[in-house]
């Protein structure tokens, strides 16, 4: 949900080597970050009428086909195409070879690819950690369904466990992404699969009903999501996305736990992390998801940045280079 704008505006900014907590209140270089986002490539903007609807559906569908490419990053980049069945996702491996991995699931709405700044952020913690990071291009609305992404994650994730073992095998996931990785999880274990040793979740779209009314207030300080981005869900879900709907049907796919892991059977996840900004209406669903995994008796952190915005530690700024630190630390602990 992040652009190359915003990349190439904050690039520039020194980062402290210092700053190892949340910071009390955002800078005013945040204040305007948000300003930028919220003009560029806020969500909000795509869902304000039926028109700007329309359009970016359409542009979603055009854009379906074309493979993707990283910007140029520090470490080494292969790429390959990854294979189950009839279905095939790029794969792309950042980084050094190295017997411990990271499984990385880029968010994007369900309905956009790998940005500049996931790109930056997988680099970044290849670096940091040492790790292989595997960053999965996994297919996305309205063309594909979580089906088929469940099928590919499901078989690469069988690849990695024979290649590296469980024990080896970090997942990481953001926004949509962090939302596709905690249900994975719960498929996983349906499977009889091992769990990852690690789950690293940013700002997880963990229940895409959006039905919490708690977010209504906090929409009003989010500048990138509105609370009927559960239309890209709805997509996702396989079902009718042709028009903007006022609320998730109640039929709908949305109130499972392949759509919203938050729905489902979360003690069966193992050393979860958790990056939150308070000015992020997935903010209030994900405190939910953090006290229902402690309640299962998980394993679990979560770390909550006052007045940080979605997806905050993709960010290039100084206030929130504690966070990929953080993030680099976990993955490079026993």
């Amino acid at each position: 949900m992040l652009s190359l704008i915003i990349c190439i505006f904050l690039l520039a900014v020194p980062q402290s080597e210092t700053q190892v907590s949340p910071p009390e209140h955002k800078t005013a270089l945040m204040g305007i970050t948000e300003k930028i986002i919220q003009y560029t490539v806020s969500f909000k903007k795509y869902l304000k009428n039926d028109k700007a609807y329309q359009k970016y559906i359409r542009k979603l569908i055009s854009k379906d086909s074309k493979s993707i490419s990283p910007p140029k990053l520090k470490s080494i980049v292969k790429e390959s195409v990854f294979m189950a069945g009839d279905y095939s996702m790029q794969l792309f491996q950042i980084g050094e070879e190295s017997s411990k991995v990271v499984l990385y699931l880029p968010g994007g709405g369900y309905v956009e690819k790998a940005m500049s700044p996931h790109w930056r952020f997988a680099d970044k913690i290849a670096l940091g950690s040492g790790r292989t990071v595997f960053l999965a291009s996994y297919p996305t609305a309205p063309v594909h369904t979580y089906i088929e992404t469940f099928i590919l994650l499901d078989a690469l994730y069988r690849d990695l466990l024979t290649k590296y073992g469980a024990d080896n095998i970090i997942l990481v996931g953001d926004s949509a992404g962090g939302g596709l990785a905690a249900a994975l999880c719960q498929d996983f274990a349906k499977k009889g699969l091992p769990q990852p040793y690690k789950t690293i979740l940013l700002s997880p779209w963990v229940d895409a009903t959006m039905t919490n009314s708690s977010i209504s207030e906090i929409e009003k300080v989010d500048p990138m999501l509105p609370k009927n981005a559960f239309m890209a869900a709805i997509a996702w879900a396989g079902e009718d996305y042709s028009a903007i709907l006022e609320k998730v049907p109640d039929n709908s796919k949305l109130w499972e736990w392949q759509i919203s892991p938050l729905r489902g059977d979360v003690s069966v996840m193992k050393n979860v992390r958790i990056f939150v900004g308070t000015h992020e209406i997935f903010y209030p669903d994900i405190l939910l998801f953090d006290k229902k995994l402690r309640d299962s008796g998980v394993d679990v952190f979560t770390y909550v940045a006052p007045e940080m915005v979605h997806e905050f530690p993709l960010f290039p700024l100084k206030e929130v280079k504690w966070s990929v630190d953080e993030i680099i630390r976990i993955l490079s602990e026993p």
